[in-house]
This record gives structure tokens, C-alpha cells and sequence, in this order.
């Protein structure tokens, strides 16, 4: 909406110009609408708006609305474009360190945008290497990722090095969460102090990683993450921020936050396309399934991402059921740091002695596959899981895609685990310190209220976050959008009951076996499961270990019933209310009833 609102197109039809402020007066309302309109036409056609607007409300029929809108903005190859500061524009298919060191020795922080599959991940670890960087970090959101790139960037990865020796590694790789273990927390303030200097300072994937520190789910402290974020930009000689989906409002607020002056930062974007490449979006997940399968029977290879672990396990054991003696690979967290593929990251033309390859966020950057290996690529995008960005990364692995076609299903459901408003966040962060053995204390709050700038930039990373995350599916559709993917959309069809059926088996088995292999797991003492924990790459059995370890850690024992719990996600609320109350008994696990955000 706001793309059309300050675009001119010349040569644009009155009907759909006046589609266009139909769609604003709905979307709006009437006296916001306006002052868009005012702002997004020529001062000749101002006097007819208010009379245009007031019309809309004396017809009768269909309300235009954001359907509407999205339909233009395509039919006018409408795609948002940063405002670059003190940078510019420039469209290659794949960038590299040339195309940046011009802007790094004028600029102390360089933001970069530039399309997923253009080479970013190559660019940063040419420019990570180069001698006047030897002190390096790479900040991220995802520990398999910063472990897939920690080889070519040189960097040790913190879940490598004992905590209080992380802020000694001149060169490191570290996930948001772990922040904390770098600094000194100033008990009277609440403020972190002693956080170490590096030249170069990278923070790639950088609009995933505000959406990762907003999520619910983050067990981080957020306010020391962003406090330590924001000194170690300070401190920086160089810092680099990239990201395909990365928006003018990130950039502002991280202006802002960071505390940057004109001259001292710029923003470059890179507006080329993928010319070739479209998409099929399948009307039920079933459908693309049963097309799948359809294929694989033919003899055909298939290249299948999906951001939901589960999902990616019950399609994974449906082609071996069916495909008995096809060679298939399953890559998620616990063995993406196994030999066998951490070889295929290393030399990618392995991929071609696959049938399927099966993947979730495991790897979703840094690893390119360049060579045409007649891979059909099928994606199952679903909305509870990441955001849209990081999907996209994920089917862009794949770099030539049989047909040129990515097959998709995108989840429309609208919800998911993530915090909305900057007053939720306030409250999500008192919950958090509990959980933490926090207490919620006199200075914390004054420093809470005082730094307006925290609080800012906190309402800024929600509201893009719900934006991201609760409409993936039209977040993936603008992405696909702004690449010059050309999107077919197929009619629904009928659903395959007996396909349907097969997976529902293939889930129930998974969770009885699961359920099994964890219940008669050996218990490991504190030394054990942290070691599990670390560990890069676990095998199954270990992983029922580390299960059964993380809920005996939590509550001190375990039950058939905690597990059962744990597995429909409801352990953090049982203790949050526990620490809430104060009182430990106060609570019974098996009798409860669970509080809403309000009531807590």
C-alpha cells in the first residue's frame, strides 16, 4: 500500500487509479487516506480528492480492498526500493567484495540489501579474510547456520568455547542468545559492561535476526542482546548488515537506536532480478504432496524445503515407505554438522547422487548449488515456524530448479508464538526475567523506562515481526514479487483421503516411537547434558538423552506425564505460573489451568 502510495505510473488507467484510492478509504479510513493521496498526487488533482473520497461512501457494492492492491502493485512491476543513503544502486546477479570496499572505506556501517542467491554469504567471508580484519565477529540467530559458515569465515563458534573465554576469541561466531556470556551485567543498572572491540562487526541475515530476538519463543535476554548490539556497533571499526528482506523501517530504527550520524553509515541495494524463474502455488498441501510423489514415481529427482521439523520428518518417511530403494537424505539440526553432510556444504556437486533431498532450516544460507542437477523443488511453507525471509532462503539453495519452476504450498493461517506490541514486550520481559531467576527489581526498571530508544526499536522489531510471521503467505508472495518471480496460482482440487490417511499413520508411529525411545532413555548427570547440548551433530538415541535431561533439569524429575506436557509446548507456562505464584507447590502439573497474557 505504501509502494503504490508514492509511486507514479505513467500511462495508469482512471479505473485503476481510482481502484487504488478505493482501497486506501477502506484500508485507512477516509481522513488518513486523504493525506496519502495528497501526498502521493500532483498538486493539480487535489482539489477533485475530497470529492472523489466522499463518493466512494455514497456507492453500493463490492469494497475495494488489499487483494486489490497487492493485484496492481504486480501489474505495474511496483517493488519496493530503499531510500539509499550516501550509497546507491546497482543490479548483478552475484556481488562480491569489489562491489562493496568502495563503500566501506567511506562509511563506518554499510547497510546492504540485495536479492537472495546474489552471493552475499560469498561476499562477507572475502571481506571477513581480508588482513585488516583480524578481529571478527559474526553475529546471527541460528547456531547451524553460524556453524555452516564459521569454516570460510575463519571464526570460532561459541558453542566451542566455554562462556567467560568467548569475549577472548578474536575472532567469533555468536548466536544472539549467548550475548550475555560477553559482557558483565552491572547489577545497580542493569547495564552490560566490558564488551570486547572488533574490527569488523557482521550482522547478516539482519532483519531475521530482529525478527528471532521478537519471537516468543527467544530464551535470551532481549534487553541485554540489543544493549550489548548497540556497543558493539559503537565500538566497530567496520560493521556490515545485509540481508535480502532487509526494509527501510529496519534500517531507521537501527539509525535511530544506534545513534549514527549523517556521513557515517550508507545504504546500498542491489535491484536485480532473477529473470527465468517462477512459481506454482498449490492450493492444499495435499495437493503438492500427491504431485510430489507423482513425479518421484517418473523417475524425477526432488530437491524438498520445509521450515516445520515435523513436517519435513513425515515427508521424509512417506517417500521411503513408498521408495524403498531411492537414495534419500534427510538433513536437519542434529545432523547437519555430521560428516556426511557437512561434505555436501563443502563440495555441492554431491547433491547429484541424491533421488531426495529432504530439508528444514538447517541449512538455509551460506551454501550455494550452482550446478543443474534436475532437481524439482517442492516447498512447504508454514506460518507458526519462521518468518517468510528465512523460507526464501531456504528454496533459493537450490539455485537451478528443474523447469525453472518452484512447486509451493504457503500456509495461510494467521497466528503463531509472537510477541505484538512494545506494551506485550514489556510484559513478555517480566516473565522472562522470572524464568531466568531474575527478579523484577527497583533498577532494572528504571533503566526499562529510561531508554526510550530500547523501547523504540522494540515496537519497531514486533510490529515487523507479526508482519512477517502471521502473514507469511503474503510476505512470501511480495518476496517471490520483488525477485520477478512470476507466481501461478492452480485451482484447489480434491484432497487424496488416502494420502491424507498414510501420513496421519506415518505422525502417529513417529510420536509412539519417539515417545518410547525417550522413556527409555539412561538419565545423564549436569556434565552429560551439556555436553548433549553442544554437541554439533547428535545421532536419535542421543537425542531422546538430551530430552529426557532438559525435562529432569526443568523439574527436577521425570514423568510420563511432564513429557507428554512438554511435547504440546506447555512446560514454560507451568513454570512461568510457578514463579509467578512464588510458590512451587502451588501448582500441580496435572491440574492445570492456563493463564492468559492478561491474567499473568
Amino acid at each position: 500500500m505504501r509502494l503504490l502510495a508514492r509511486t507514479q505510473v505513467d500511462g495508469m488507467p482512471y479505473e485503476d487509479w481510482l481502484k487504488i484510492l478505493m482501497a486506501l478509504d477502506a484500508e485507512l479510513g477516509t481522513r488518513t487516506a486523504l493525506e496519502v493521496a495528497y501526498w502521493w498526487q500532483p498538486e493539480e488533482y487535489h482539489a477533485e480528492l475530497p470529492g472523489k473520497f466522499n463518493s466512494f461512501h455514497r456507492k453500493k457494492g463490492k469494497i475495494v480492498t488489499w487483494g486489490t492492491l497487492e493485484f496492481l502493485a504486480r501489474k505495474y512491476r511496483i517493488v519496493p526500493r530503499l531510500v539509499t543513503t550516501k550509497g546507491g544502486n546497482f543490479e548483478k546477479q552475484f556481488i562480491d567484495a569489489a562491489d562493496l570496499w568502495p563503500f566501506i572505506e567511506k562509511h563506518r556501517v554499510v547497510f546492504v540489501k540485495s536479492p537472495h542467491g546474489s552471493g552475499k554469504t560469498r561476499t562477507l567471508v572475502q571481506i571477513a579474510n581480508d588482513p585488516r580484519y583480524y578481529g571478527f565477529m559474526d553475529l546471527g540467530h541460528r547456531r547451524a547456520l553460524l556453524r555452516s559458515k564459521a569454516k570460510d569465515l575463519n571464526t570460532a563458534v561459541y558453542l566451542d568455547i566455554e562462556g567467560d573465554k568467548r569475549r577472548n576469541e578474536p575472532r567469533l561466531s555468536l548466536c544472539a542468545n549467548s550475548t550475555p556470556s560477553l559482557v558483565t551485567i552491572d547489577e545497580s543498572t542493569g547495564l552490560p559492561t566490558g564488551v570486547p572491540k572488533y574490527a569488523l562487526l557482521s550482522l547478516d541475515e539482519y532483519s531475521q535476526f530482529l525478527s528471532h530476538i521478537s519471537a516468543d519463543s527467544y530464551d535470551g535476554n532481549r534487553v541485554v542482546t540489543l544493549a550489548v548490539l548497540r556497543e558493539l556497533v559503537r565500538q566497530a571499526d567496520t560493521v556490515l548488515v545485509m540481508d535480502a528482506g532487509l526494509s527501510q523501517e529496519d534500517i531507521d530504527a537501527s539509525v535511530r537506536d544506534w545513534n549514527l550520524q549523517p556521513g557515517e553509515y550508507c545504504v546500498i541495494e542491489n535491484t536485480v532480478e532473477n529473470p527465468g524463474l517462477k512459481a506454482k502455488l498449490y492450493g492444499t498441501e495435499w495437493a503438492l504432496t500427491s504431485e510430489m510423489l507423482d513425479r518421484i514415481a517418473l523417475g524425477e529427482k526432488a530437491f524438498v524445503v520445509t521450515n516445520n521439523r515435523g513436517r519435513a520428518s513425515r515427508l521424509m518417511d512417506l517417500i521411503t515407505d513408498r521408495f524403498p530403494k531411492l537414495r534419500c537424505l534427510f538433513i536437519h539440526a542434529d545432523n547437519s554438522q555430521s560428516a556426511e553432510v557437512q561434505a555436501l556444504m563443502t563440495d555441492t556437486s554431491g547433491f547429484g547422487s541424491y533421488d531426495v533431498v529432504v530439508s528444514t532450516p538447517a541449512i538455509g544460507t551460506g551454501i550455494s548449488i550452482d550446478k543443474p542437477m534436475g532437481f524439482v523443488v517442492y516447498g512447504f511453507g508454514d506460518s507458526y515456524v519462521t518468518p517468510a525471509p528465512d523460507f526464501m532462503q531456504q528454496l533459493r539453495r537450490m539455485r537451478s530448479p528443474k523447469d525453472s519452476t518452484l512447486h509451493l504450498w504457503l500456509d495461510q493461517a494467521c497466528g503463531g508464538n509472537f510477541i505484538r506490541s512494545a506494551g506485550e514486550a514489556k510484559l513478555y520481559m517480566y516473565r522472562r526475567h522470572h524464568l531466568l531467576g531474575l527478579r523484577h527489581n527497583e533498577a532494572f526498571t528504571d533503566f526499562i523506562e529510561a531508554d526510550r530508544k530500547y523501547i523504540e526499536l522494540t515496537a519497531h522489531v514486533v510490529q515487523r515481526n507479526s508482519e512477517d510471521t502471521v502473514q507469511f503467505r503474503y510476505q512470501m508472495l511480495n518476496i517471490l514479487h520483488d525477485l520477478g518471480i512470476v507466481v501461478e496460482e492452480l485451482p484447489e482440487d480434491i484432497d487424496d483421503e488416502a494420502l491424507i490417511e498414510e501420513v496421519k499413520d506415518i505422525a502417529k508411529r513417529q510420536k509412539e516411537n519417539w515417545r518410547e525411545m525417550v522413556l527409555t532413555a539412561p538419565e545423564v548427570d549436569e556434565d552429560d547434558l551439556e555436553w548433549l547440548r553442544r554437541k554439533a551433530s547428535r545421532t536419535p538415541e542421543e537425542a531422546a538423552t538430551l530430552q529426557k535431561g532438559i525435562i529432569l533439569d526443568r523439574y527436577g524429575e521425570f514423568t510420563e506425564e511432564l513429557f507428554d506436557l512438554e511435547q504440546k509446548g506447555l512446560w514454560s507456562k507451568i513454570q512461568e505460573r510457578r514463579l509467578l505464584l512464588e510458590d512451587p507447590e502451588a501448582v500441580s502439573y496435572t491440574h492445570l489451568t492456563l493463564p492468559t497474557n492478561r491474567e499473568v
